[in-house]
């Protein structure tokens, strides 16, 4: 064997030893580099249970308030002048309109997120956000026709409470404004109010 097999063996060695420490600090890096994705990856996620979480207290709420209105108008509508009921009716469009600024800024949330997310987190995760949101975002226009009902429905109620309207016997009798009175009237301008048909 000639003077130069051990020092080829020698420098072979050494080569092998540097690509060792090289591959173990690559190792090492992959494995920082798979913590940290990880952690990202649950970041999104709790970001993401926490506004799907918010969007089902939002419809929740609005569940709520929509109820608690209803109930709250059947109570005024038998009192007078259903002055209480708009106060009451006019604090509950307000908290529809907070219920929808809070909305916007989940919508907001959301769409920062996915700009700062969207290669490390799989898509899913965004898309159930999304219809975490949307969802939200139904529950509020409901909302907003709930109030626009009762809205109707108060004036209604006021424009009856307003009514000229008397009992005459089993039914209700209606006293006709000055200039339409007619044949079927009383002497006093009241006529007898037909009944609803009922339900077969």
């Amino acid at each position: 064997m000639s003077v130069e097999a051990p020092d080829a063996l020698d420098a072979l060695a050494e080569r092998t030893l540097q690509l060792a420490v090289v591959a173990r600090a690559l190792d090492e890096r992959s494995e920082q580099a798979a913590r940290s994705t990880e952690r990202a990856a649950l970041d999104v996620t709790a970001a993401a249970a926490h506004l799907s979480g918010l969007g089902e207290r939002i419809a929740r709420e609005a569940t709520r308030a929509i109820a608690t209105e209803a109930a709250s108008q059947a109570r005024v509508a038998a009192s007078d002048a259903f002055s209480g009921a708009r106060a009451a009716l006019e604090a509950h469009a307000s908290r529809v309109q907070e219920l929808d600024r809070a909305l916007t800024s989940s919508r907001h949330a959301l769409a920062r997120m996915q700009r700062r997310w969207m290669v490390l987190v799989p898509s899913a995760l965004i898309v159930g956000s999304a219809l975490a949101v949307a969802g939200a975002t139904a529950w509020v226009a409901k909302a907003r026709s709930d109030v626009a009902r009762l809205q109707a429905d108060a004036a209604t109620l006021q424009t009856l409470a307003a009514a000229d309207v008397v009992r005459c016997g089993t039914s209700l009798c209606a006293r006709t404004a000055p200039g339409h009175a007619d044949a079927d009237a009383d002497a006093d301008g009241y006529r007898r109010i037909a009944q609803r048909p009922a339900l077969r």
